[in-house]
């Protein structure tokens, strides 16, 4: 992956595959109903963003790890 750029552009389940491949866990959190998974990429982080109770991936995004 070259870029944050690049990451955006790809689709849940093609960004879901690239953390799961290549991404590094860093922490877990709780916002209101979700569980929020924080991972280190190539030169960024990324969330992926699951409702609790749920085995199922809502959204990833780039994290402002400014705001973390």
């Amino acid at each position: 992956m070259e870029s944050i750029a690049h990451f955006q552009k790809l689709d849940l389940n093609r960004r879901l595959k690239y953390v799961e491949e290549r991404g590094q866990y860093v922490k877990s959190r709780n916002f209101g109903s979700f569980d929020v998974h924080l991972y280190a990429l190539n030169g960024f982080y990324c969330e992926v963003w699951m409702r609790k109770g749920l085995n199922q991936v809502n959204w990833i995004e780039v994290a402002d790890i400014a705001n973390i």
